[in-house]
């Protein structure tokens, strides 16, 4: 998911994936994309539930790497 989301923000949106009672939603990956790759950031989305987190500008193999990291799961 983008960073920068116009209804609601990332951390919040991961918190509401991650507390869905009844789904595999505890399960699934969620990766977070954004130009900023500050510890405190990937702390911060780390801690709402987020898997990974991608820097922008995106970088193709690093991202497949880490996709195919989750299918093989």
């Amino acid at each position: 998911m983008d960073v920068m989301m116009p209804e609601m923000d990332r951390l919040t949106a991961a918190r509401i994936i991650r507390g869905m009672k009844g789904t595999d939603a505890g399960k699934i990956p969620i990766f977070a994309m954004n130009a900023s790759v500050f510890p405190d950031v990937v702390k911060a989305g780390r801690r709402a539930g987020m898997n990974e987190h991608l820097s922008k500008p995106s970088d193709e193999t690093n991202m497949m790497r880490k996709i195919r990291g989750y299918i093989t799961r």
